[in-house]
This record gives C-alpha cells, sequence and structure tokens, in this order.
C-alpha cells in the first residue's frame, strides 16, 4: 500500500502507511521488518528530495541486511544507495554500492538489480569519458534487463494460471454444493409429501386443507431462496471478473510504465552512446563528413533513436502524467493530423479539474485504441474527439466519417477491438454505443460517472 501511493504521489497518506509500519516495528523490534521498513522510509524521503534522510534510510537498511546476512535484500539495499548517490553525485561512492550490488545480483541471479546497477556503472563510466566500460557496461545492462523482464513476464503468467485454476475449481465445487443442495431438498420434500400422504388418509379434509397450504408456503419460500442464492452467485462471479479486469488491467499498465521506462533510460541511453561516438569519430576525422555510408548509418542510428523515444512516449506518455489527459489527448491528435492522411480535431468542455491517475490512464488508452481503429480500418479523413463534463458525468464521443461497419456481424478482428475497448469502460463502470453507418462514418459514445474519491 505505501509504494502504491507514493508511486501515485499522493504523499500525505503513503507517510500514514510508513508511520504505521515504523510504529508496528517498534513495538516488535524485529531486525528483518526494521530493514525492511528503513529501505521503504528511504524511497519516501528520495521520492520527497529530502536525500540526505533518504541516505541515512537506505544505509540502515543496508548494514541490518549485511549483519543478517540476507544477500538477496543486502543487495537490493545497494542498489537503492548507489542510485541515490548517484544522483547526488556522489560518484566514488555510487560506484563502490553499484559493484557490490552487482557482485551479489550475479550471484543470486536478481537480473534486475544487475541491471540497474550496470546503468549506473555505465552513466559513471561515461562521465569519466571512458566510453569503452560505458559500452561494456550498457550491453551488460541490456541484457540483464532483458532477462528480468523474461523473468518477470514467466512470474506474472504461472500466477496468472495459478489464480485461473483457483477460481475454476472455486466454481466448480460451488456448483457441487449447489447440486447437492437442491437434491438435499428433493429428498425433504418428497419425505414431506409422503408424510403428508399418511396423515391425509387418516384425518379430516380440515387437516388436508392445513398442510396444502402449508405446503404451498414452504414451495414459495424454497422458490424465493433459490432465486436469492441465484443471485447472489451471479453477483459474486460479476464482482470476480471485475477484481480480474483490474488485475490484468494495473498489471497491464504497469509493465506499460516498466518497459517505457527500460526503453527510453536503457535502449535510448545505448543510443545516445552511439551517437556520441560518431560525433567524436566525425570530429577527429573531419574526412568522414564526406563518407556516404558514415552520413548513412548516422542517419539510420538517429532515426533509431527518434522512434524509441517515440515508442517509450505512446507506451506511457509524459504529458499525460505531467499536464493531464486533454493535453495528453491534444498532443495525440497533432501527432496523428501531422501525418496528413487523418485530420483529428478535439473539443474539451468542463474539463479544467483533473481526474485521478488511473481514471486518466484508462480514458487515454481508450482514445488511442479507438485513433488506432478509425486509422486502420476506417479509410477516414476526419475524426473528432469531444470531452463533456457536468459535474460528475463524464460524456466522450468519438466520430470519424469513414467507411462504417456492421455492427451485427461477426468480424473477429473488429469485434477483438470493440471487446478490448468495452472491458476498459467497464473498468471505469461506464457504458458505451456505437452507431456506423457504411459509407458514412461511425459514432462511439461513452458515459461515465467520475468518483472524485
Amino acid at each position: 500500500m505505501f509504494d502504491a501511493y507514493v508511486n501515485e504521489h499522493d504523499i500525505a497518506t503513503s507517510r500514514k502507511y510508513l508511520d504505521s509500519a515504523i510504529a508496528i516495528n517498534s513495538s516488535i523490534n524485529n531486525l528483518v521488518l526494521s530493514a525492511m521498513v528503513a529501505n521503504n522510509e528511504g524511497f519516501y524521503y528520495q521520492t520527497t528530495g529530502d536525500y540526505q534522510a533518504a541516505s541515512i534510510a537506505y544505509l540502515k537498511s543496508y548494514q541490518l541486511n549485511k549483519s543478517l546476512g540476507n544477500r538477496l535484500l543486502q543487495s537490493e539495499a545497494a542498489d537503492n544507495v548507489a542510485n541515490l548517490y548517484y544522483k547526488i553525485k556522489n560518484e566514488k561512492e555510487a560506484e563502490k554500492y553499484a559493484l557490490e550490488a552487482n557482485a551479489i545480483g550475479r550471484e543470486l541471479k536478481l537480473y534486475q538489480v544487475v541491471a540497474s546497477s550496470y546503468m549506473i556503472l555505465k552513466n559513471l563510466a561515461a562521465k569519466k569519458e571512458d566510453f569503452k566500460k560505458a559500452l561494456l557496461f550498457a550491453e551488460q545492462n541490456k541484457i540483464y534487463a532483458d532477462s528480468a523482464l523474461n523473468q518477470e513476464t514467466q512470474r506474472i503468467t504461472l500466477s496468472l494460471e495459478s489464480k485461473y485454476q483457483n477460481q475454476k475449481k472455486e466454481r466448480e465445487i460451488a456448483a457441487l454444493t449447489i447440486t447437492n443442495t437442491q437434491n438435499e431438498l428433493e429428498v425433504v420434500r418428497r419425505n414431506q409429501l409422503l408424510i403428508a400422504g399418511g396423515i391425509a388418509s387418516s384425518a379430516a379434509l380440515v387437516i388436508l386443507g392445513l398442510f396444502y397450504r402449508n405446503s404451498r408456503q414452504k414451495h414459495l419460500l424454497a422458490e424465493q431462496q433459490k432465486k436469492y442464492q441465484q443471485e447472489q452467485i451471479k453477483f459474486l462471479e460479476g464482482q470476480q471478473q471485475v477484481m480480474s479486469l483490474q488485475s490484468m488491467i494495473n498489471g497491464q499498465e504497469a509493465e506499460r510504465t516498466r518497459i517505457a521506462k527500460d526503453l527510453h533510460d536503457g535502449l535510448g541511453g545505448l543510443f545516445s552512446t552511439v551517437k556520441m561516438y560518431f560525433s567524436t569519430l566525425q570530429h577527429d576525422t573531419p574526412l568522414l563528413k564526406e563518407n556516404d555510408l558514415f552520413q548513412k548509418s548516422y542517419d539510420i542510428v538517429d532515426n533509431a533513436s527518434v522512434e524509441v523515444r517515440r515508442i517509450a512516449h505512446n507506451m506511457m506518455p509524459e504529458v499525460l502524467m505531467k499536464l493531464g489527459l486533454a493535453n495528453a489527448i491534444k498532443d495525440l491528435c497533432d501527432n496523428i493530423s501531422a501525418g496528413k492522411l487523418l485530420n483529428v480535431s478535439l473539443e474539451v468542455h468542463g474539463m479544467n479539474k483533473r481526474l485521478n491517475a488511473t481514471t486518466e490512464i484508462m480514458l487515454f488508452r481508450i482514445i488511442q485504441k479507438l485513433l488506432n481503429n478509425v486509422i486502420k480500418h476506417a479509410n477516414a479523413t476526419e475524426a473528432i474527439i469531444q470531452f463533456i463534463r457536468e459535474n460528475e458525468r463524464l460524456s466522450v464521443i468519438v466520430e470519424d466519417n469513414g467507411r462504417g461497419f456492421d455492427t451485427l456481424a461477426k468480424d473477429e478482428k473488429n469485434h477483438a477491438g470493440i471487446a478490448t475497448i468495452q472491458s476498459r469502460v467497464n473498468y471505469l463502470n461506464g457504458k458505451m454505443s456505437i452507431d456506423s453507418q457504411k459509407n458514412v462514418g461511425t459514432t462511439i459514445m461513452m458515459d461515465f460517472l467520475i468518483n472524485e474519491g
């Protein structure tokens, strides 16, 4: 919970969780917990810009883990210390702790720690103008970053498979339980009928009438209970679907953010280093300016560097984090319009106040997906996006003048794309409708109730 609130820049709430952890640790005085709490303190102070307090906390975590012999947490703590020292330009200490984190990380196959430490060593070598080492460290960073990505992907896949199997078993057990209950009720009902038959043979018509009325009431009660149980099962299944969808989307966004950061910091840094080498060669050997092969190679590297930045920007636009949804959508529209194939205009009303971060990211992904569909399938020349907010209600409309499509046709590609958008709309508890006519265009309307809490 602490990490989540810090990452969302909710400093006040994250501080409450941190203080709670410190209080709990003070009461039990556990060294392992103390090391973890100290690491969280360092992360908090680093996020708030108090680097002196952050270095004290990180070093405390490092020393505790080292004294406990916990080499895994020791390597992570050393990596945190190295990153902080590099940030405050204490390059000697940064290199010392980066080397230690790297050595332990390679021994324990902690690929993320190794990749991070190689990134620091690369930057330190570049500052020393030891470009040979910088290039070597950059290559190692890419290798271990890829390994970390594969390792994390496997972990997530296994986790999802386990959750799916558990959910499947729970549903099977629930179905069997319901069947057994129905069978037991059926047996009870038959026994009651047999008893009623015995009594009816020797009782008066009044008693028979009373029994019939009682049996009827029980039957109605059983029907009501059965209907209630079915409604409860549907509700719980819906809740499980929402939770699964939430976990999946949160995982996707976290993965997008991590990959975008790796592209920008890792591969982007490597391209910057290569461009620096080209510039140095061009400066030292002026004749290379007239060499076509050299110039083409330099242009290819430069284009690749721009493409990496573009991909990282599309995965997690910086303008969305800093300036909000409206500016991020405007930037997206301008980039598409610049291609001359599709002119996209944006109209915004009542969006003066920013939404929460999760809602903004999800709405951005929806618009991004819709515009991609227009470009790929609609053959349109004009598109209009409207955001209209009135109090707690937000309406989003996307229109194009493309060739349209049959909303009832079973086109697997269109169905998959619309299903993806529908799942994100459902995640925000919204509603979506589609109006499309052949050779006229398509209008997609979405309505959301915005919860500021």
